[in-house]
């Protein structure tokens, strides 16, 4: 932790906290709902087949990546909203009932936890490839995060009991399943803070890439007539005089056809190519100076 901002060691933290929150949950609370579920302690065996079922989410999402590319903000923020909005289904229908085989069952306890596990198991394969957008290491801030997820829905459980040597619960169920929904909602703040830090740290760093143009394109002021003012009219332009001249062969045959177009142009009565009308003007304006070719070395 140490050199890293507090505002990604906080974000990643509570980023964390909504993972496995439901699961845990759901298995902290069980003491104080099974006499409130005609399953009674048998609901136990239940919940835990259900939620071993929602491990088939991040199976099913791995073979979609595969085929498809998903963004993971996007898909983090998917996961955090489906686990709030299956902690609040939870908070308003944890006891109700439908009868199945002429028997009751928690139907929509289990449907619901099955949700709410969903979207828990879909964290662990899309958390840590998340960090990955981020320079440095956060894997331990987001282990912190995640072992306070398990920790928090205890400590809320150990209050809704009244501590030790209570007997009588201080608030019901549904208030402990807003709790967890509201757990949810800060890990969804934490990440939209963490995409707005990010955000921030890509567009400064696009910015000091773009470094300024200091020097004058050759391309800019071509004699090809593609350019709608002459060369030494610009203000930008610069003749070095002093620079050596080089000599470019000529790709023109005998009769004046150019052998890489296939053009022709005008020549001289000494056989050389005749300048065009642009050249020389820009002839014209060159200083009447003589030009310095550069020496070779003698070996």
């Amino acid at each position: 932790m140490m050199g890293k901002p507090w505002p990604e060691v906080v974000g990643f933290v509570t980023l964390g906290l909504g993972s496995w929150v439901a699961v845990n949950g759901l298995f902290s609370e069980l003491p104080l709902i099974v006499n409130d579920v005609p399953e009674g302690w048998a609901i136990g065996s239940q919940l835990g087949l259900v939620l071993q079922a929602a491990n088939l989410g991040p199976l099913i999402y791995l073979i979609l990546a595969r085929k498809f590319q998903f963004s993971l903000p996007v898909v983090i923020a998917l996961i955090l909203g489906i686990g709030t909005l299956g902690c609040v289904g939870l908070a308003h229908l944890w006891d109700r009932t439908r009868m199945v085989r002429q028997q009751a069952h928690s139907v929509a306890l289990l449907a619901l936890s099955f949700v709410t596990a969903t979207a828990d198991a879909m964290t662990t394969v899309t958390y840590f490839p998340y960090l990955t957008l981020f320079p440095g290491s956060y894997i331990s801030l987001l282990m912190v995060g995640e072992g306070l997820g398990g920790f928090v829905p205890s400590a809320i459980t150990w209050i809704q009991s009244g501590g030790i040597g209570k007997s009588e619960r201080l608030f019901s169920p549904t208030v402990f399943f807003y709790l967890l929904a509201l757990q949810m909602v800060l890990s969804l703040l934490a990440l939209w803070w963490l995409e707005q830090r990010r955000k921030r740290r890509r567009n400064q760093q696009d910015q000091r890439e773009k470094k300024p143009s200091t020097g004058v394109s050759r391309s800019d002021h071509s004699l090809d007539g593609d350019s709608t003012q002459p060369l030494l009219d610009r203000p930008d332009s610069v003749v070095n005089t002093n620079e050596p001249v080089y000599f470019v062969p000529s790709t023109q045959d005998e009769q004046g056809t150019d052998r890489t177009s296939g053009l022709s142009s005008p020549r001289t009565e000494q056989g050389l190519p005749a300048a065009t009308e642009q050249q020389q003007q820009l002839l014209q304006r060159l200083p009447r100076q003589p030009l310095r070719l550069q020496q070779q070395p003698q070996q």
